[in-house]
């Protein structure tokens, strides 16, 4: 049964201010990884907070959907959708 985007946004908002690993895709043999906190969540989107450069970002609910980004809890090692 398909996710719809108001349960990954649940999902997503039950980690709020939680630190994740998060590994984004950017394009083809490109990623990027990085340790954030789940900052907020929005009807279309959410923001993460990254450690390393102290920069916001935001990627949509349909990027976790197709795997362009997945989430990782830093504390237990457990996969966000």
């Amino acid at each position: 049964m398909a996710v719809t985007q108001e349960e990954l946004k649940n999902i997503v908002g039950q980690y709020c201010g939680k630190r994740v690993f998060c590994h984004a895709a950017n394009g083809r043999r490109k990623s990027k990884d990085d340790v954030a906190v789940i900052e907020a969540v929005y009807s279309s989107l959410f923001t993460l907070h990254l450690e390393e450069t102290d920069t916001v970002v935001s990627f949509r609910y349909t990027d976790l959907l197709t795997h362009d980004v997945e989430l990782v809890l830093c504390e237990t090692g457990e996969k966000i959708y």
